[in-house]
Order: C-alpha cells, then structure tokens, then sequence
C-alpha cells in the first residue's frame, strides 16, 4: 500500500515512530512496514485498506487535535500512551 502523509501520520503515532519522510527509515522501520505489507490480503483489499487508512486518519487521527478519545487503536497507540503520561488527555 502506498505511504503517503495521512498513512504515515496514522503509523508514526500507533507504532512510535518519528518519521518525517518515508526515503528516510530506519532498517528496524522499514523492516516492520514490509512485515506488514507482507501479511496484507490482495490487492483489491490492500486498496480498500489504504483508503481506509487515509479516511481515518483525516477523520480521527488529524494532524492538530487528533481525537484519540475515539480511536479504537489507541490502547495500541504509542502517541496516545505519551499524551497519558504527560497528563495531556
């Protein structure tokens, strides 16, 4: 599936990572996101999860003012796990 801003926004956050630009991951990210490209169903399900990933992450996982209090990853979600510990939720 393709990685362009909303979908990278949405990963950052849930797996911790601080990327800022997709050419630049470390080998342990790249690693991870192949890994899960790998274990997606075909194509026409990849499409279909991409454009859900976009649309979630234009609708709950904004670039200001995510709504983490309705994410349903964010038990998961390493940004959300920080905002808790620095009472910022």
């Amino acid at each position: 599936i393709p990685i362009d801003a909303p979908v990278l926004r949405f990963l950052n956050r849930l797996c911790g990572f601080k990327v800022k630009n997709i050419r630049k991951l470390t080998q342990l990210e790249r690693n991870f996101l192949e890994t899960l490209v790998k274990a997606l169903p075909p194509n026409r399900v990849k499409k279909k999860l991409y454009w859900a990933l976009v649309d979630f992450a234009d609708l709950v996982c904004l670039p200001r003012n995510p709504c983490c209090e309705e994410c349903p990853f964010k038990r998961e979600c390493s940004f959300y796990k920080e905002k808790l510990e620095r009472n910022l939720v």
